[in-house]
């Protein structure tokens, strides 16, 4: 009677199964699309936010360094050091150096005339009297005026109205008087650098940056067309009427949603917008390349489904076929079978001589039978867990004789089920590999015994190659690694430096504060060193209070700036807690510096000793400072 019925039960079954797959994956799909939207817009929201409280902090501290530079040059430097010395460009040049925000900084006097500059091509240009005047915010923080944005490059273009379209410079100035007369220090602020820095830190087209100021005016942006200013400004000038930041969304069906700061300390405002239509249109072209995983995700259900028919009806025959196949492995393997509450219901000859048991004493027993008490309980609760959930389970076994020997085994146990996927029996596959544990029980212990003296081993090169008192490498370390860096540099053709710096009048140091302090300063400036390089640059202790960096594939430039890096983190003072007083103890650096490109004569020899002469230059010259080598 229910032999008919249950062939047509499994093709409705099948069928049922092919559509609620379809079902699932399409509108999986559609779902998927709708989450992605709705996910890229929030967390596109978030980033608006997030950048804009980034870049308002970034560019209020690049204007304090500006501003403080100013006040500072007011209140403390007298304006006849700059323009009665013939050195002054080089001595305002010096004080902008490295700050690539600010591309001059000159002294101008009561008549608006350029009387000093960091740039010499600005001496002599006049400025108009009121152009400082259009400030773009009141009141103005401090003594502080931000004066216009203008298409000019510096101030030399501005006085001959070269109007540039690519490039503007932002005035900042600083009035100040002494004795009677009244000047003022401008400061010409590249506002492109801005630009710069937001292409590198959001590359997402969809989102828009600007600086404005308070009315409105266009600073410097990035991602925002004349069209969407226009539709932003009017929202942003009403929102930042009574508050500092906020969030606000604008244009047909609020398609634009911008996030805004204004500055404490300075007149403008910083603004991330982000374009709604512009990011839905980009996740549309990016997901139609998506479109195929549906479309094979149901190509490949159908298929396997129809895989699945096709093993069901070869189901019964293939079971008969299996039987077969288990009494040839029996013949082979020590095998059991258990019953589904774990009874042993059958054994072969193998399993029998292996455990010294009889056959009636196995038959109705449980594994237990042959338990060594080697593994733990943790152990047989995963193996039943496995095997009950209709999983293989494979691993070794420790099993015990009758007599209490132990043997070990390689065991598969398989769960065998009916057609519906009952668990009928359990049946169990042994190898005995008693001799190969023994074997790897024995190379398991040669390999650890290997590992600890090459640990040993390594432990000891380590220490052989590494000063004791500040962690670097020593000279012993260092003579090898250069050695490398030079023939891969001549190989490769890339510039190698290398760096000398010994510790200005550091005998000193260690009458005036003792040795203790001495070597508390060692360890303090060398950390600080460590961390300008690269992982692939080496800083080493040479002797006493001499180090050295070495800096594959960097060149003149490149090493320049890490020696002036090296300059200023020496500079800062290292504070030193003896007895029960602390000192703040200040101590300089002289560098000397070699770069160049080996070829087939260059030798190590020859770069230290380029290094050496440059290092000898800088203590002639007055210490704390570089002098470069000049090669040939």
């Amino acid at each position: 009677m229910n032999s008919p019925a249950r062939p047509r039960k499994v093709r409705l079954f099948f069928l049922l199964l092919v559509c609620g797959s379809l079902m699932v994956i399409w509108a999986g799909y559609f779902i998927s699309l709708y989450v992605i939207r709705v996910n890229a817009l929030n967390d596109l929201k978030s980033a608006a936010q997030t950048e804009s409280i980034l870049l308002e902090d970034h560019a209020s501290r690049t204007l304090d360094t500006v501003s403080d530079r100013l006040n500072s040059l007011s209140a403390f430097a007298e304006p006849g050091e700059f323009y009665r010395s013939p050195h002054s460009s080089q001595a305002l040049d010096n004080l902008i150096y490295g700050d690539r925000m600010v591309r001059s900084l000159s002294l101008v006097d009561g008549s608006g005339r350029v009387i000093s500059s960091s740039s010499p091509k600005n001496l002599g240009v006049k400025l108009p009297l009121g152009l400082m005047r259009n400030t773009l915010s009141v009141p103005e923080p401090g003594n502080v005026r931000f004066g216009p944005v203008l298409p000019y490059r510096d101030l030399e273009q501005l006085a001959l109205g070269q109007v540039s379209d690519h490039v503007k410079l932002w005035l900042i100035s600083r009035s100040f008087s002494h004795g009677r007369k009244n000047y003022q220090w401008v400061a010409v602020v590249n506002p492109g650098l801005f630009e710069n820095l937001w292409a590198r830190v959001d590359k997402r087209e969809v989102l828009g940056i600007a600086l404005f100021s308070y009315r409105g005016e266009l600073i410097t942006g990035l991602n925002l067309s004349l069209q969407e200013q226009s539709l932003l400004l009017p929202g942003l000038l009403q929102q930042s009427e009574g508050e500092s930041h906020g969030y606000f969304e604008t244009g047909p069906h609020h398609r634009y949603f911008v996030a805004f700061r204004a500055s404490v300390n300075h007149p403008f405002l910083l603004v991330v917008a982000g374009d709604r239509q512009a990011l839905y249109d980009n996740l549309s072209r990016r997901n139609r390349k998506f479109l195929f995983i549906p479309l094979a995700l149901s190509l490949v259900t159908l298929m396997a489904v129809g895989l699945l028919y096709r093993g069901y009806k070869g189901y019964e025959s293939t079971a008969r076929e299996m039987a077969n196949q288990n009494r040839a492995v029996s013949a082979h393997l020590m095998v059991s079978e258990a019953s589904p509450e774990g009874r042993i219901i059958a054994v072969n000859d193998a399993l029998l001589a292996a455990s010294g048991y009889s056959r009636e004493e196995v038959i109705g027993q449980t594994h237990r039978l042959f338990n060594s008490g080697f593994h733990d309980k943790g152990f047989y609760e995963n193996l039943w867990a496995t095997i009950n959930a209709g999983r293989i389970w494979k691993g070794t076994l420790r099993n015990a004789r009758k007599d209490g020997q132990f043997y070990w085994v390689s065991a598969t146990i398989v769960p065998f089920t009916d057609v519906w996927g009952e668990i009928t029996r359990f049946v169990a596959f042994y190898t005995d590999i008693t001799d190969a544990i023994s074997i790897s029980q024995k190379l398991e212990s040669e390999r650890r015994l290997r590992a600890e003296l090459t640990k040993i081993h390594q432990d000891l090169v380590g220490i052989a190659h590494t000063d004791p008192l500040t962690g670097l490498p020593n000279r012993r370390a260092f003579e090898s690694y250069i050695a490398e860096a030079m023939g891969m540099s001549r190989q490769l053709a890339k510039p190698l430096s290398l760096l000398m710096l010994d510790l200005d009048h550091f005998k000193e140091v260690n009458d005036t504060h003792g040795h203790v302090a001495g070597d508390e300063i060692l360890r303090t400036v060398s950390r600080r060193w460590a961390k300008l390089v690269r992982s692939s640059d080496m800083v080493a202790r040479l002797g006493g209070e001499e180090f050295c960096m070495l800096l594959p594939n960097a060149d003149l430039g490149r090493a320049k700036e890490i020696a002036g890096e090296v300059l200023s983190v020496t500079r800062v003072p290292v504070i030193w807690t003896g007895g029960d007083s602390s000192r703040a103890i200040r101590v300089t650096v002289s560098v000397g510096l070699a770069s160049l490109v080996p070829d087939s004569e260059t030798s190590v020899e020859r770069l230290m000793a380029l290094a050496d002469a440059a290092l000898y230059e800088a203590k002639r010259s007055g210490r704390n400072r570089t002098s470069c080598a000049q090669d040939g």
